[in-house]
């Protein structure tokens, strides 16, 4: 099924959400503003973001990180991240290309700067590329296209049954494999 969502829908939506959890006003808030270094979250503050984004959106976030779901994957995580020396090149190509699509980043950057570093953008990507993986077909009459609902809701565009995406780390780590298997491919 079609994603419904347009990226500039997405950032208003997460917008709004962040302006309600940090008590400040939509507009203060930009695209590239880091959520930790710019307006001072805390990790409770993430929690209540994620939380209230999966109430909204009816989907739910990843847990595990790329960098993780990639280590894993390949088996190899020193080839992404060391905790000697930082973020690797790899490792900076891949968090570019995940679902948060980071463009702030280089090498050497610990964990905690990606954390203080991951901006409102960063969410909106991974939340307007989560509805990127919806199932094929509606799978209440086999439809294949949704739509956005009244009340904001991602549903069936034939029955109106509502359509959610794959659980967020199944979605990330099948984008992080197909990520892995170009990459791989190029490399070779």
């Amino acid at each position: 099924m079609n994603n419904p969502y347009t990226a500039a829908e997405m950032q208003t939506i997460v917008n709004g959400v962040l302006a309600g959890v940090l008590g400040v006003d939509p507009s203060e808030i930009a695209a590239d503003s880091a959520i930790v270094d710019d307006f001072g979250a805390d990790s409770l503050d993430f929690v209540e973001f994620n939380t209230t984004l999966e109430k909204k959106l009816n989907m739910s976030m990843p847990k595990k990180g790329p960098l993780s779901q990639a280590g894993k994957a390949t088996g190899t995580p020193e080839l992404f991240y060391s905790g000697r020396t930082g973020l690797t090149e790899q490792g900076v190509d891949l968090l570019r290309n995940s679902l948060s699509q980071y463009t702030q980043l280089s090498t050497g950057m610990t964990v905690h700067d990606v954390f203080n570093l991951t901006s409102v953008g960063n969410i909106a990507s991974l939340c307007l590329n989560l509805f990127n993986h919806l199932p094929d077909t509606c799978p209440d009459c086999g439809h294949a296209e949704a739509k956005l609902s009244a009340a904001g809701k991602v549903v069936c565009a034939s029955c109106s049954a509502t359509v959610r995406p794959l659980q967020g780390d199944e979605a990330d780590e099948r984008h992080i494999r197909q990520y892995l298997d170009t990459a791989l491919a190029q490399a070779a």
